[in-house]
């Protein structure tokens, strides 16, 4: 009685491709066919550690790749629209002017931002903030001060009654913050309120604060009036401070170089 030998059925090759260590990268569905990776991570990783694991080839046109590139076109697309929607209502709220985003961006360290600095971060309506800060003070001494300055680039009527309050307001004070204000309020209402400025500016000449006494003189020059040269002439000669005669010859030097500039025009 004869023996039959029964061969074993054939097994598929599987070959093993020298690949790094680290996590299996997705499959290439641009070829026809693509090398399936077992992760490091699964149940085979006690032998496919450090650098080999099993890899076999499988038809890239069946499964989930096809049709995956125009899938993935569709998908971006709709990813894209919900980012710019996301970023344009950020980017809106980001430009809201509230005044304590306003205050933040008054108080930085490094110097005060422009108006064009100012606008194109929170919009034309910043000036009304600006407004808010100086009439409702706050624990925000800088920000205030700062907002008082760039208020001169604001030349609207509201902001010029703003300017002349804050100034009755402080013209009596000798020392402390509202000095600063007045200071600062001075030559702001100076260049909005140009020669109408002079007379609420000009008693200023003769304030007890040496400071107020400089930058009264300053504010007269930047209003443009005809008369400025002559009440800072005046006040030039009979101040009892050397400083303050100094600083307002200075402003008479600026005035006499800018007449003689708009001649030789």
């Amino acid at each position: 009685m004869s023996t039959t030998t029964t061969r074993p059925a054939r097994q598929p090759v599987i070959k093993s491709f020298p690949t790094p260590s680290g996590p299996s990268r997705l499959a290439s569905c641009r070829a026809d066919f693509v090398a399936e990776e077992t992760s490091h991570t699964g149940a085979l990783a006690s032998f496919l550690r450090p650098r080999t694991r099993p890899a076999v080839l499988v038809s890239a046109a069946g499964g989930v790749c096809r049709g995956s590139r125009k899938t993935g076109l569709l998908s971006l697309s709709l990813y894209a629209a919900i980012g710019v929607a996301l970023l344009w209502a950020g980017d809106a709220e980001a430009r809201y002017p509230t005044r304590a985003r306003v205050e933040r961006a008054l108080s930085a360290i490094e110097k005060g931002p422009s108006k064009a600095g100012l606008v194109r971060a929170f919009g034309a309506d910043v000036e009304r903030v600006l407004r808010e800060i100086v009439s409702r003070p706050s624990h925000a001494v800088l920000a205030r001060v700062r907002a008082l300055t760039v208020l001169r680039s604001f030349p609207s009527k509201r902001t010029r009654e703003l300017l002349a309050k804050e100034i009755a307001a402080t013209k009596g004070k000798r020392r402390g913050l509202p000095l600063i204000f007045l200071r600062q309020a001075l030559t702001s209402y100076a260049v909005v309120a140009g020669k109408t400025a002079v007379s609420t500016i000009a008693p200023l000449l003769a304030h007890p604060s040496l400071d107020v006494r400089v930058d009264a003189g300053e504010a007269l020059r930047l209003s443009g009036s005809p008369k400025a040269r002559a009440l800072i002439a005046k006040r030039a000669k009979s101040d009892p401070s050397a400083t303050v005669r100094a600083e307002l010859g200075r402003q008479l030097q600026l005035l006499d170089r800018a007449a003689d500039q708009a001649r030789r025009r």
